[in-house]
């Protein structure tokens, strides 16, 4: 589970009966190494890796990151992040998903200006490979002020390829 404003992840039992970690905030399990401190995060997910993915929306940029968690000592590390150049700063809304083929969807919610002068935006959605090579990229122009999700599809009506 994923307190934003406490910048806090949980991990609950499958029985929901105790807590497993808590992951940032006060009284975390790990101590996030300098680099790791993530702010209002979303779509926080443990991926089968046992790392933890997540949209920092951050303090004044805003990226995609993936922390590798270390139960026998502790720690909470970086294991990969994506932040755009120049930086974009999404401080609310916004997501970062791993699809089957191991690349990341991030998605930039917020458009410039929205949450103050020249601050925030473009809305922007990302496909990454592991190696943070740029697949594809998708500005969202016009007035739009913001972007709740973006989320990977297979098709939109069952299309299928036709030799």
């Amino acid at each position: 589970m994923s307190y934003r404003f406490l910048n806090k992840i949980v991990s609950f039992a499958s029985d929901f009966e105790s807590v497993e970690w808590t992951l940032g905030g006060e009284q975390s399990s790990f101590e996030l190494g300098a680099n790791a401190v993530f702010i209002g995060q979303h779509s926080a997910f443990e991926l089968p890796s046992g790392n933890i993915l997540l949209f920092d929306n951050g303090d004044q940029f805003s990226r995609g990151l993936e922390l590798q968690l270390d139960a026998q000592n502790g720690t909470a590390e970086v294991f990969w992040e994506f932040r755009p150049t120049p930086d974009n700063f999404a401080p609310f809304i916004s997501s970062a998903v791993r699809v089957a083929n191991g690349n990341t969807f991030v998605a930039f919610g917020t458009a410039r200006g929205s949450v103050g002068e020249g601050l925030g935006g473009p809305i922007a959605v990302y496909e990454l490979t592991p190696s943070n090579r740029v697949l594809w990229r998708l500005e969202i122009l016009g007035q739009t002020p913001s972007m709740y999700r973006a989320r990977p599809l297979a098709d939109i009506a069952g299309e299928v390829v036709v030799p």
